[in-house]
């Protein structure tokens, strides 16, 4: 049914959970974000990202350069989704559809006297409805297609600030004085956490950035925000928590909050990486994930209820998610009662894993795909 299956990827799209893409398909190119990178002239690179929004970005050298100054993507360290703007009605509606990348040598830092000798930037932000009638998220100051999230420290205060560019982002293209308007909140000092970049929500509807910056987690949103709690017993950076889509006359809109987390099992393959012992793990199902869908009952998302074979109590629609690996590979998703199989999941080797047995919620323009760790890679599936 067409409506299912584009009020679902319009926003919620699918989960991804830990790993990466093939490897780069060009030479690496000679300088990255940080160097002053420029596209080479003629280069097709900038309109092929404009093209291919969010997870649909080919693994082409240049692009993986532009939007993380690394040489390899890996789909679970950024984040992408349709904002959510609060209208006039008091309704949620909503807008541009936005990616935060964050950028290797940012995420590399551990010492937090290194944001103190001068601004850092830590994450591109890429923007494909620019152009749109909703095309700017005015909280954070994105505009345009390209900007850039800086951070920097003085003694013990914190600042960030979103600056717009023509251009992927460059360290010497440092913010004015007067762009550091952004308020940072640190948390979880030394805590275990990955080099991810999350879109959060706060209290006062308005979106913010998590990400790692240097041995903290920092929150980054506009002066006062307060990041709604979370439900989740673990640091931050490792699962996810958004609005999913629900449709309304005819209209798709912020619905129901939704929680993807990685289940024990997954977390504790973290330290694993002997591929031989991987493999003989996911030769019987392995519970590597659980969806909850807060705040609801089964007739408001009853498309999601479906799907994800959710079963419903006090408000929560909860199911895990298991994946098998074995001659036949399966992917279920099970509650209290009932076990529903899905499709085969596809396999693709990672060339690295940053942060493996991270989990994040996947937009996708025409269908609901999903990511599963699994032996030293992803494994793919166009109906998580």
């Amino acid at each position: 049914m067409r409506v299912r299956s584009v009020a679902l990827s319009m926003l919620l799209g699918s989960l991804a959970v830990a790993c990466g893409d093939p490897p780069p398909i060009l030479p690496p190119a000679p300088d990255g974000p940080g160097a002053g990178f420029v596209f080479p002239p003629g280069d097709s690179t900038e309109r092929l990202i404009r093209l291919s929004p969010c997870d649909s970005i080919p693994p082409v050298q240049l692009a993986v350069l532009a939007l993380t100054g690394g040489h390899t993507f890996e789909n679970e360290i950024h984040d992408c989704q349709r904002l959510a703007l609060r209208t006039g009605a008091g309704s949620l509606a909503y807008g541009p559809l936005t990616g935060v990348f964050p950028l290797d040598a940012a995420m590399a830092l551990q010492d937090d006297t290194e944001f103190g000798s001068g601004p850092v930037v830590v994450a591109t932000i890429f923007n494909w409805d620019a152009r749109a009638a909703l095309g700017e998220y005015l909280p954070l100051n994105i505009r345009g297609y390209w900007s850039c999230l800086w951070l920097r420290r003085d003694s013990t205060t914190w600042q960030g600030a979103i600056r717009g560019t023509d251009v992927p982002c460059d360290s010497a293209n440092a913010p004015p004085p007067g762009a550091w308007v952004l308020a940072v909140q640190r948390a979880n000092p030394g805590g275990d956490l990955p080099p991810t970049a999350r879109w959060g929500w706060a209290t006062d509807s308005t979106h913010y950035i998590g990400i790692k910056c240097g041995t903290a987690w920092c929150s980054v949103g506009q002066a006062g925000f307060k990041p709604v709690a979370s439900s989740v017993g673990l640091e931050p950076g490792w699962y996810d928590e958004q609005h999913i889509a629900v449709e309304q006359g005819g209209v798709l809109v912020p619905g129901p909050w939704a929680v993807i987390y990685p289940s024990d099992s997954l977390i504790a393959l973290r330290a694993v990486t002997d591929t031989a012992r991987l493999r003989v793990i996911f030769e019987s199902p392995l519970h590597v994930a659980t969806i909850e869908v807060i705040g609801a009952d089964s007739a408001a998302v009853s498309p999601y209820g479906r799907k994800f074979n959710l079963e419903f109590e006090g408000g929560v629609g909860t199911s895990d998610i298991l994946l098998q690996l074995a001659d036949a590979n399966r992917v279920w998703f099970r509650n209290k009662t009932t076990t529903s199989t899905v499709v085969t999941p596809h396999y693709m080797p990672a060339e690295r894993h940053a942060a493996p047995g991270t989990v994040r919620w996947r937009w996708h323009a025409t269908d609901e795909t999903g990511w599963i760790s699994c032996k030293s890679g992803c494994c793919d599936s166009q109906e998580i």
